[in-house]
Parts: C-alpha cells; structure tokens; sequence
C-alpha cells in the first residue's frame, strides 16, 4: 500500500495560513480497487456553505489501492464544524465529469487541536487495465477484458475494443489514405489483428531512355501506382540506357561490346577460336565490320567467286571467297558475268535472239541475230485448230520436237527438218496428255487420259501401247539409268495406289508410296533430283524421290504453305534450283534445299507450267493465255495472240532463243518467230 501527505490550507479568500491555533483536520483517504486517475478534495464550513476553492491531487500512477493523508486548516471565520469531500476521477479531474468514487465527512475542530477525519473510496477496476467500470461511472466497457477500455486500439476480434460501441465491422472496407499505399485502399485485418489500411503498394519503375523496356541499372526507382507508360521499364537491367542495341534481350554480335548485359563482351562467339574456311583453309574465327563472326584464313588461299548459274562465269562485283582446295561447283576463278542468273548470259556466250546482252558487252543482240525482225511468239497455222487441244511438248537433239493433244493427236519434227509431220496410225487411238522424248534417238514416251502408255518412233507411223492401271497420266519424264534411262510418270488414280511408276519401255513398276491426292507433273535430271507435284483436296502436295528406297517422300508443302492451291508444273533446274507453280499464283522456288514462297505479279492468274535455265532465266503460263519471263530486271508478259485467249498447258525450250508453248484450241507458238 502506498502512502502520501499533503499539507492543505482550504481557505476561500486568503493564501494558506498554516495557523495552528485555528485547529486542522488530519484528512486520511483510501483507495481500493482502481487507480484514480485525480484526486478532488473539497473542504468547506459546515455551518456555512461557502466553499473553499477545490485541490486537485495525483496520486501514484498504476497503484491499484493507497492511501494519502491530508492536513486540513480551518479558515478564517470558519465555525468549527468542518465539512470535507474527496472525489476520484478516472483521467483528469473535472467539472462536467461525474468521479468513479467520492465520500463526504464531517469533523469538530477546536482551535488549536488536530481532528482525525478517514475518508474510503472504491471503484471497479477488475481487468486493472488503468479504467474503471462503467458501472462505476468510468469508461470501461467491459471490464472483465484489458484489451478493452477507452482509447484502445480498434482490432479484427469482433468485440468493441475502445468502448465507441462500435465493432471493427463498421470500419472495414472503408476508404483510408496511408504514405506507401495506392489510392483506393480501405481497412482491413491484418496480422495479429490489427486494423490496416491494406491496399496496392506502389510498383517501382526504372527510367528507360532508349525505350528498350530495360531500365537503366544507373537509376534510381520511382514508385508509380500504374505504369507510367513509355520511358521507364519495370527493371532496371539495361547496362546502356542510351543504346537500344544493348539490353538483355539483345544478341550478342561480335564488335567488342557486351550487347547482352551479362557483363562479357562477345562471348560464346568463340573469336580466336581455330577454324575452317568455306573453302578449306585453317583459320580463326573474328569479328568482321558487320558485326558478324567469320572464320577468317590465316593460311594463303585462291579466291574463288560465286556460280550461281554454274555457267562457268563468276558475278561480276561479287567478292571472292577463299579457297586452299579447288571447289567442286558453284565457284569458279574469275567474276566477270553480268547475269549470274542465266547460264546464256556471260563474256563469252553467243548473242540469241532474246532480247538480253548475252555476251555481256553493254548491248542486246544485233538486229541480223533475229533476222532482221523483232522477237516475237509466233502462232504456227500449220498445227492449229478450232477444237482440238494441245497438252504437252518435248523436245530432242537437233531441233527435233514432239507435240502431243486430244483425239490420238501427235505431231513431231524430225531432228534437221522446219516442218512438222502429223502422224496418223490407228493404234494409238487416245487422247494424250504428256510427253517425254529421249534426246538422241527421239522416241516419244506417251501418256494418256485412258489408262495406256504409248512409245512411238519418230520415223514410224505406228506406236506400241501397254496398258496401266493409272487412269490418267498427267506427267513423264525419263533419267539416265545404267546404260539407258527409265521414264518416271505421274497422274491420277480412282483406286489411290497407283499414282506413280516407271516405265522401261517392256514393263510399268508402280510405287509403293502412299499419294495423297493427284499429280499433275513430274520432273528430274536424276533419281537423286526428281520432283512430282500435285494437289489433294484442293490442298498443294509436293514430293521427292529417294533413290535410297526408291520411294517418293512428301515436303509437306501443305503445312508450311497452308493457302497454297494446286500445284501443276514443276522444272529442276540444277543440283540446287528448281521452281514449281500452281493456281492462284502459286510459284515456289528450291534454292540449295529450302522450298519458299516467290511473289507473282498477278495472284489471279492459275499457273500451267514452268520452264527455267536459270534464277534469272524463268518461263511460266498461264490458263489466260499469257506467259510471264523473269530475267534480271524483273518481269515481262507476253499475251500470245488468239482471240479469244486460250489457255496455254505446256512450255518447253532448249534456251532463252529456242522456246515453245502449246495450248487449247490447237495453238502452239514459237519465240522468237516462225521456226
């Protein structure tokens, strides 16, 4: 029990006059069961209301029982009966504020004796958190809990922490504002229960200068309560914010510079590192002005140029490539060609009449190289017809030419000869849609709309005929095969097994290989070079054979050209170039491997066949009429003249000065005039 003394001149008017002739009250107050907050002590004459002016008193804070004592004085013409009240207040001792306990006395003071007065408070203060009962007149809501009295902390337990007789439920999801949080936060609980103002903390964003979406590692952060937009990235990983070529993402290239921000420049290119040449010789890998690596020769070499139309003659400007073993194609020692995309077309070739400069002196042929007349396609009347249809054209030694169409129609022209003789046997009744003409001796291979191959001499009248189980053999061409060759056909078939073959002229060895679809034609200048092409559902199909198994492998066109329609003509041009062309302007090119998509300048126009002696030496028609030439500046047409146009199925040619076209209607036209 604590214990205090005050020494108190209770006088209404005067100061304090510790006078003991007047007599005192020796005042002894206790406390029980709370901290008074204040202590009020008020004393008065009992035998006349006039009070003296109150004292306020604070006793020890945290004791939860005491006792104090008081010496009271009488005042000037006090009566000696003395009235005293002590009053205990909660917090602050007040006016307007009822105490938590109060007791009033009375005691006879006689001049110059001291009276014993003992006064006894008690309030409830059972949690004894510093609050008293509520029942008490103090502010304690529920004084069986601590954690609960005026001023506490509002927490998540559902229970009204500072007595405002209010849960936190009325507070939660209320709008609250606090330094480190996003706008549109409100209350929530948080950990341990603690109220919160939850919301989005702000993101940190990098200034990013060269707009890379790498913030700059030198910056410092900016929080941002949505992304500020353009100028600042939500990292800060960029070594060089003042370079987008440097960042993260970038690759890295080989000029000495850490491209990548992984703080190592030029690695994993493996400069310095021993290597060979394309062309054979030992050498180091090195950064070139490009910024590419290049594995460069250290040892001597010989400079070789690019063949791309394996003429003999390099490209003229081209760079030349070191070589310490002589290349075996493709490059060859010097570059003077000005067309490396025609082999007609180099120093030393002879002019055509074709309207190119092919011997590369600065000027197209000479007037006297066509005769005095401009090159044109010319339609030759002899063979033409009002309704009959020319389908396919072949070519052999000397001039010789084959031509063959509908209702048994065939027309060839003897090697040395100008003129074409038709041939008319009975034997041979068909309609034939393909040609191929083996080039020394001239036999005409054969195929038909009705099943039948047919092989024909072109000194005979008559033909010899063997019957397949293709319904129609659309495409044939032969390939040297031992001491002979062996013609390769293609076409359609209702039964779905017999859509290619080969024909040695006793016998027809179909292919095991599952067609999808139809083929439309087929070309090869070997069994290692051989493409057939075609359609299925009206979806383009293109295969390849394999002398290994002597089967056809599909290139699955079809899925990396999904739009792409049916495919009708295909040509090899070398070991690395072939074209292939179809409907809707389909035109595909097969450069060292790789089939990719080529633009046509009408994507309306349905493709017939293909003809090409070179990247810049390309022949198409057209189901219009019309053929398209591709050389070294772009391309050209030529509308064949027939009124009205009519659809051209065939192209063949021995070069650019040599070439036929054979279509519906019985037309076939010759460039560069009337052989």
């Amino acid at each position: 029990m604590r214990h205090m003394f005050w020494v108190l001149c209770l006088a209404l008017m005067a100061g304090c006059q510790q006078d003991p002739s007047r007599g005192a009250v020796r005042l002894t107050v206790s406390y029980e069961g709370f901290t008074p907050g204040c202590l009020r002590v008020i004393a008065w004459d009992a035998a006349n209301p006039q009070t003296a002016k109150p004292v306020d008193l604070s006793p020890q804070a945290g004791a939860f029982e005491g006792t104090f004592t008081v010496a009271i004085f009488r005042g000037p013409g006090w009566s000696p009966q003395l009235a005293v009240e002590t009053r205990a207040f909660e917090g602050a001792c007040s006016d307007t504020v009822p105490p938590v306990a109060q007791q009033e006395g009375t005691a006879l003071v006689e001049d110059g004796r001291v009276q014993a007065l003992h006064l006894s408070l008690s309030a409830r203060d059972q949690d004894q958190d510093g609050f008293v009962d509520a029942r008490d007149n103090g502010s304690d809501c529920q004084d069986q809990d601590p954690a609960v009295h005026r001023g506490a902390p509002e927490v998540c337990d559902g229970k009204d922490n500072d007595c405002d007789g209010q849960t936190e439920a009325v507070l939660l999801t209320r709008p609250c504002e606090r330094t480190g949080v996003c706008p549109g936060a409100t209350w929530a609980c948080g950990e341990g229960q603690a109220i919160v103002c939850a919301g989005p903390a702000p993101a940190l964003w990098y200034p990013d200068a060269d707009r890379d979406t790498f913030g700059s590692r030198e910056a410092r952060a900016e929080p941002f309560c949505a992304p500020p937009g353009p100028g600042y990235a939500s990292n800060s990983r960029d070594c060089d914010d003042g370079s987008a070529q440097r960042s993260p993402s970038a690759t890295e290239r080989c000029n000495g510079v850490d491209d990548n921000c992984d703080g190592l420049p030029d690695e994993g290119l493996g400069v310095g590192e021993a290597c060979t040449t394309v062309g054979a010789c030992a050498g180091v890998r090195a950064c070139g002005m490009d910024g590419e690596v290049s594995c460069q020769s250290t040892v001597s070499s010989t400079l070789y140029y690019p063949d791309d139309d394996l003429d003999g003659h390099g490209q003229a400007g081209a760079a030349g490539v070191p070589f310490c073993t002589p290349p075996t194609q493709g490059y060859v020692l010097q570059n003077t060609d000005c067309d490396d995309g025609n082999p007609f077309t180099h120093p030393q070739a002879s002019e055509l009449c074709d309207g190119v400069d092919n011997d590369c002196d600065g000027a197209p042929e000479a007037a006297a190289i066509c005769a005095g007349s401009a090159p044109t396609w010319t339609l030759l009347s002899t063979l033409n017809s009002s309704n009959k249809n020319w389908n396919a054209i072949s070519l052999w030694r000397n001039g010789g030419v084959w031509i063959v169409g509908d209702d048994n129609r065939r027309v060839v022209r003897q090697a040395g000869n100008t003129q074409f003789d038709p041939v008319k046997t009975n034997n041979c009744t068909r309609s034939w849609l393909s040609v191929w003409a083996e080039h020394t001796s001239g036999v005409a291979f054969m195929g038909s709309s009705t099943r039948l191959v047919g092989e024909h001499l072109p000194t005979e009248d008559n033909c010899d005929t063997l019957e397949t189980g293709m319904n129609q053999i659309h495409g044939l061409v032969g390939l040297p095969s031992g001491g002979g060759f062996e013609v390769h056909g293609v076409g359609q078939d209702d039964t779905g097994t017999e859509r290619t073959f080969v024909w040695t002229g006793d016998d027809v060895r179909y292919g095991a290989t599952s067609i999808d679809g139809s083929l439309y034609d087929v070309h090869g200048l070997s069994r290692d070079l051989l493409f057939a092409v075609g359609e299925a559902s009206g979806s383009a199909r293109l295969y390849r054979f394999n002398p290994s198994s002597s089967q056809w492998q599909t290139s699955n066109i079809e899925e990396t050209f999904p739009s792409l329609k049916t495919l009708r003509g295909v040509w090899a041009v070398n070991s690395r170039l072939a074209y292939a062309v179809g409907d809707q302007g389909a035109l595909l090119r097969w450069d060292a491997g790789i089939w990719n998509q080529v633009s046509f300048p009408d994507m309306s126009e349905n493709l017939t066949s293909v003809l090409a002696f070179g990247r810049n030496a390309l022949y198409v028609t057209t189901q219009s009429g019309k053929v398209y030439r591709y050389g070294l500046t772009g391309w050209s047409i030529a509308s064949l003249s027939t009124q009205p146009a009519q659809a051209l199925n065939d192209i063949a040619g021995t070069n650019p000065g040599d070439l036929w076209a054979a279509g519906d209607k019985g037309n076939v036209f010759h460039w560069p005039r009337a052989p």
